[in-house]
Formats: C-alpha cells, sequence, structure tokens
C-alpha cells in the first residue's frame, strides 16, 4: 500500500476544491480538470463509509456513465477491474438510461451490499497511489 505526500494531499485538495466551484457554478473545466475532479470525487464518495453505494447514489448518469474511462487513464489496471465490477454488481443489466429508471436502481440487495463493500476494501488499498498520481498530473499539467 503506497502512502500518499503531503504535498500531493494538497495539491489535489486545491484543484479539487477549485474545479467543484468551477462545476456547480456550471462554467467549463478542461479535460485535464474533469479528470482530477472525477477521480477524486469518485475517491472522496466511496471512501465516506458508504462504500460504492454513496457514489452510485450521488453521482449522475453521465458521471457514471464517463468514470471507467477516467480510471483507465489513471493507469492502475486494478483499479480499473474494482470499479467495472462494483458497476456489474449495482447494475448488473447495465447502468439504466433514463434518470428515473436510474434512481429505481439505487436500491440494492444485501448480497449486493455486502460485494459493493469488499470491492470498497479493494479500492482502499490505492489511496495512496490515486492521490499521489494525481499530484503528478496535477504538476506535470500546471494546474494548481
Amino acid at each position: 500500500m503506497e502512502i500518499s505526500t503531503k504535498e500531493n494531499e494538497s495539491l489535489l485538495s486545491a484543484v479539487y476544491e477549485r474545479v467543484m466551484a468551477a462545476v456547480h457554478a456550471e462554467k467549463v473545466v478542461s479535460e485535464q480538470e474533469s479528470f482530477v475532479f472525477q477521480i477524486e470525487l469518485l475517491s472522496q464518495e466511496i471512501n465516506s463509509g458508504a462504500s460504492f453505494e454513496q457514489y452510485f447514489r450521488w453521482v449522475e448518469k453521465p458521471e457514471l456513465d464517463g468514470i471507467v474511462y477516467y480510471v483507465k487513464n489513471l493507469d492502475i489496471p486494478e483499479l480499473v477491474n474494482i470499479v467495472e465490477e462494483a458497476i456489474k454488481v449495482a447494475f448488473p443489466n447495465g447502468i439504466p438510461e433514463g434518470d428515473e429508471e436510474y434512481e429505481e436502481c439505487i436500491e440494492w440487495s444485501e448480497s449486493q451490499e455486502v460485494r459493493l463493500e469488499e470491492l470498497f476494501e479493494l479500492f482502499e488499498e490505492y489511496n495512496g497511489t490515486i492521490i499521489n498520481k494525481l499530484g503528478t498530473f496535477i504538476k506535470e499539467n500546471s494546474l494548481a
């Protein structure tokens, strides 16, 4: 398990807060900013104590549709597998197309909840790696 650096934690926090404010103000953000924002949103939501359930309940369908793309760009293949499996567990028939159908699918059986928790525990092992990779990305792309 990789430990994140304080520098990378600070960089990530600053960029995430700035981009989150822009997103909530419906301003356009760059692809690089969106990458950092979406990965950190995923991490924060599932690390909030409710596993992947929290993330699936709070994000909108377009964000969920794009998260695997962003995770693939982190270049941590094991993490891609974890996120893809969590989506399959939560939405065994595929991610619903409409918002109303999506809302109806975010109540899970006990077995789904148990598996989502197990996947969260696997994801959690990569928290430091994710922060360090995003910190490096922020520096390389002059996002801070």
